[in-house]
């Protein structure tokens, strides 16, 4: 469920931080946010059109299959935004970042 999410990630990333580079200054953690970003939506874009297709009987089994990859595939979506949000904002060392990251435990 992870490589979907990394490679249109990392997909993003270098496409925005090749358009916008020049123009916004753009750094690439600025790209990786709004790879993140734009990949944790696509599922919530995508997973109602599947369930019509399957209510409608055109597809059998790769709904749930793929409708079972979204919540991991945002939980840790979700996680890497709250990383790259916390590494562009902070001034502290990554190791102390990757200890301090949002977890479960802080909502």
């Amino acid at each position: 469920a992870t490589i979907p999410l990394a490679l249109e990630t990392v997909t993003s990333a270098l496409l925005s931080h090749t358009l916008f580079s020049d123009t916004y200054n753009f750094d690439w953690r600025w790209a990786f946010l709004h790879g993140l970003t734009c990949s944790v939506v696509a599922a919530g874009v995508i997973a109602p059109e599947m369930l019509n297709l399957a209510l409608k009987g055109y597809t059998t089994g790769v709904p749930p299959l793929a409708l079972s990859a979204v919540g991991p595939d945002t939980a840790i979506g979700v996680w890497a935004i709250g990383f790259v949000v916390q590494t562009i904002f902070s001034d502290h060392s990554i190791s102390c970042l990757l200890y301090t990251s949002p977890s479960p435990r802080d909502s």
